[in-house]
């Protein structure tokens, strides 16, 4: 999940992920207004320090060497990108 300064800066990430051969099984996109009608919801901010960001779900798929390879040209290209991520790291997390 990473968080971003603005829905452009969110989309133009998306459209560079498919240029550096990311392939995700499940891109979803939520925009500042959802994302701040979800934390006045639950009183929960999704990143802390970073308020009504526009997020991007990030969900990669295949046989572990394919994850590994897909996770590595996620990260390179994306964090610089994101304000911020975080990395589910089981499926309860997830």
């Amino acid at each position: 999940m990473f968080a971003f300064k603005s829905e452009a800066a969110a989309l133009k990430a998306v459209v560079g992920l498919f240029k550096v051969g990311v392939s995700p099984s499940i891109l979803e996109f939520l925009d500042r207004q959802s994302v701040s009608c979800a934390e006045k919801f639950t009183g929960k901010a999704i990143f802390e320090g970073q308020p009504r960001s526009s997020i991007l779900l990030v969900e990669l798929d295949g046989c572990p060497a394919e994850v590994r390879q897909q996770r590595k040209c996620l990260l390179d290209y994306i964090t610089d990108l994101a304000a911020a991520y975080r990395e589910a790291r089981t499926e309860a997390q997830a």
